[in-house]
């Protein structure tokens, strides 16, 4: 397959979803301890296992067998960039810093990939326990950003009316903020003994907090 084809071709993303399936694809069927997802060229491989060592392995098995990952790139012409090559190691318990190694077959090159605590994938900031600190922080600071900038439009003498207001605020700032909340979003609860809520309460409690201002 040769590369070429125009990025600004409307059928590019239809084209893209036929030409990158065989990487989504490269476990067995029958595999229930590993499998791949993504999104045009953002793709992340997620293998189960009892602890590190063994989920490594399968990591490594899954970039370099034969129709693996490392020949789906071969034999598509799409070079992997390997320095943006990320791990994560999702785990309830501490765990060691414990990087993943593998060699290309095709060129022999050992590659290390180190751990990290927070990775942005499709838009989402990922951590290893799956607490969403980290993408709660980040739609508190584009909650503020954008009602900040909404209030400014408002100010001036000129400015947008109240209802031009709104529609900005629910078409775009909220769209933005609230990205893939399903995701990331807990409503906050009452614990099963009703002495505390639980979830996302500090985060919500940030969001109230900008809409009232949107709203001042």
């Amino acid at each position: 397959i040769n590369n070429g084809n125009n990025q600004g071709c409307p059928l590019s993303m239809i084209y893209y979803a036929f030409y990158n399936a065989g990487l989504l694809e490269i476990s067995p069927p029958t595999a229930r301890d590993e499998f791949q997802f993504g999104y045009v060229d953002d793709v992340a491989l997620l293998a189960i296992g009892k602890d590190t060592s063994d989920t490594h392995k399968k990591l490594s098995e899954m970039m370099m067998r034969p129709g693996g990952a490392f020949d789906w790139s071969k034999s598509h012409n799409s070079q992997f960039e390997l320095s943006k090559l990320a791990i994560m190691n999702f785990s309830t318990k501490p765990l060691p810093p414990t990087p993943l190694t593998f060699t290309c077959p095709h060129t022999n090159k050992l590659t290390t990939v180190t751990p990290v605590q927070t990775y942005r994938f499709l838009g989402i900031l990922f951590d290893p326990k799956l607490k969403w600190t980290a993408q709660r922080e980040k739609a508190a600071r584009a909650a503020a950003a954008w009602v900040n900038l909404i209030r400014r439009l408002t100010r001036t003498s000129t400015g947008i009316s109240a209802q031009g207001m709104r529609k900005l605020y629910t078409t775009v700032a909220l769209p933005k903020m609230s990205y893939a909340a399903d995701v990331w979003y807990t409503i906050p609860h009452a614990t099963p003994t009703g002495k505390r809520r639980t979830g996302a309460v500090k985060f919500t409690q940030k969001l109230i907090s900008e809409q009232r201002r949107a709203v001042i």
